[in-house]
């Protein structure tokens, strides 16, 4: 099975951190035109987002690169959750 991934920015006024995105994840080949699946994330770290960002966005991917994508996400909105709580 593939992935296809694309990443969505959403911002609203005033909000904390600088950055916050899903990921959307359609199965390929597309028995859908709606995401499988998202996943959350919110940072502050703008060099690593993009540096992510621009490597994985609009990627098909295999299920073990899309782990990879995944923890990378759960990573950066991890740090970003620990800064909030110091």
């Amino acid at each position: 099975m593939k992935y296809f991934i694309s990443f969505v920015e959403e911002y609203w006024k005033g909000q904390l951190p600088k950055i916050m995105c899903r990921i959307e994840i359609f199965e390929e080949p597309s028995k859908s035109p709606y995401a499988i699946e998202e996943i959350h994330f919110a940072t502050d770290n703008e060099k690593a987002y993009y540096k992510f960002r621009e490597k994985w966005d609009l990627e098909t991917l295999s299920r073990k690169k899309l782990e990879i994508v995944r923890n990378i996400a759960i990573n950066l909105k991890q740090e970003w959750l620990n800064e909030q709580c110091k």
